[in-house]
């Protein structure tokens, strides 16, 4: 797919690649309306070709807005283009066909432009929903995050000993995230809670912003990859999946 952008980049602002979701929607629906428009059929067929186009147009505009506002990564974002993109060629290419075949056969599809465009934009919807699938259980690790080897330990992986300031603050961040959901446990917590909790007790001299930049970027993904918490993205919540006696260890201490 798509090769993930560095920090700094335009391209790692996830507004460029919502936006461009919105232009191929705008476009196909563009195409498929202004096809509907130019030819009048009886009123009750046409109202429900027009419906069927702005239903497909607004579905794809509604998912490019909730893909920006979403915790999707650039990354991940360029790589739901490329699957919607797929989509298109793919079932254009099916539509395509069907129409060669027909016409092979002596027969006809009725309305193969509307049908060709109607089935352009349910094959982005679908390959939407698959590029979708495909991140939602990666949706919080960051764009850097190839850059460093988690910890291949499930259950003491988050809390390793380290040895520079930047690794112990991360450390410190982890284990105050750890806390708060133990804390909590077993009710999840939600990510703004945590933030703001984990602003209240770390005493370093991080700035809020660069707080909420690392919890993203560093400190949810390393303890994802430790399985000892959860993230639901369609809730928005944290909780604490770890064993009993990592649990048990943090209470205690």
């Amino acid at each position: 797919m798509f090769s993930k952008p560095q920090h700094g980049s335009p391209l790692y602002d996830r507004r460029l690649p919502a936006s461009i979701l919105v232009v191929i929607g705008v476009l196909l629906g563009g195409l498929t309306l202004e096809h509907v428009v130019t030819h009048p059929e009886p009123p009750a067929w046409w109202a429900a070709e027009f419906l069927v186009v702005v239903g497909l147009t607004a579905t794809i505009l509604y998912s490019a807005y909730w893909l920006a506002a979403s915790e999707f990564e650039p990354a991940a974002l360029w790589d739901t283009i490329t699957w919607m993109l797929v989509g298109v060629i793919g079932f254009t290419g099916l539509a395509g066909g069907l129409i060669v075949h027909q016409a092979g056969e002596g027969g006809s599809v009725a309305e193969p432009t509307f049908v060709l465009l109607v089935l352009s934009m349910i094959g982005a919807l679908l390959g939407l929903a698959l590029g979708v699938a495909l991140h939602s259980r990666t949706a919080l690790i960051s764009v850097a995050s190839d850059e460093h080897e988690p910890s291949s330990d499930h259950s003491t992986g988050a809390v390793v000993s380290v040895t520079d300031d930047g690794e112990q603050l991360r450390h410190r961040q982890q284990r105050i995230v750890l806390e708060i959901l133990v804390d909590a446990a077993p009710e999840p917590v939600t990510l703004g809670a945590v933030l703001e909790e984990l602003e209240a007790r770390d005493q370093s001299d991080v700035t809020p912003e660069q707080l909420r930049t690392e919890l993203r970027q560093d400190v949810l993904p390393n303890l994802l990859s430790t399985e000892l918490i959860e993230f639901d993205r369609t809730r928005r919540t944290l909780s604490f999946a770890g064993p009993d006696c990592v649990a048990d260890a943090f209470r205690s201490e």
